[in-house]
């Protein structure tokens, strides 16, 4: 594996008081897949780690969500999770935190994969499963609860994405999906 400065890692975590026991899911984490493919390694650490992360942020929120909106139907309650849980949102936590400037990427392809929405979002999904499988559930929800707090306020409307709405208004024309 290649070196990651563990202690600039360590330092930007500490300002979170984020403090991990085991720096290996720290490491999987920030070793972005396109390192791999210099080795022809297919299914990588990254992948697994961000696959597991999405699956630990989706019961958070929607644990939050039941709790903080009991009156809202399950259309709401969707269409706000999608919105808390978009690439977009995810990508500008992981810029809020810098995460993207600790992941290692194979040299070719750094300067572009930093700038990528996909990439930031992705990163902090595995930054999820790192900190799921480092220190547990109860302080990644802590952790989610900490940073989509002004993503999740009551002011933020109940918001519909266009892929639902389009499919929606088919449903009503009695069309086949896209």
């Amino acid at each position: 594996m290649t070196h990651i400065c563990m202690k600039n890692v360590k330092k930007m975590l500490a300002e979170y008081d984020i403090f991990f026991k085991n720096e290996e899911f720290l490491k999987k984490a920030l070793l972005h897949s396109s390192y791999y493919s210099k080795f022809n390694i297919k299914k990588t650490p990254f992948e697994k780690f961000e696959f597991l992360g999405d699956r630990v942020l989706g019961l958070v929120m929607a644990e939050w969500l039941l709790e903080s909106y009991p009156n809202a139907s399950e259309g709401e309650i969707a269409e706000k999770f999608s919105y808390l849980v978009c690439r977009d949102i995810l990508a500008q936590i992981c810029q809020n935190l810098t995460l993207e400037n600790y992941l290692i990427f194979s040299s070719d392809q750094a300067h572009y994969l930093k700038e990528s929405k996909n990439v930031c979002a992705d990163a902090l999904e595995a930054f999820l499963a790192a900190l799921y499988y480092d220190q547990g559930y109860a302080s990644v929800k802590k952790f989610i609860h900490k940073h989509w707090k002004d993503y999740f306020s009551d002011q933020t409307p109940f918001v519909k994405n266009f892929k639902s709405s389009l499919q929606e208004y088919l449903q009503g024309k009695s069309c086949p999906p896209p």
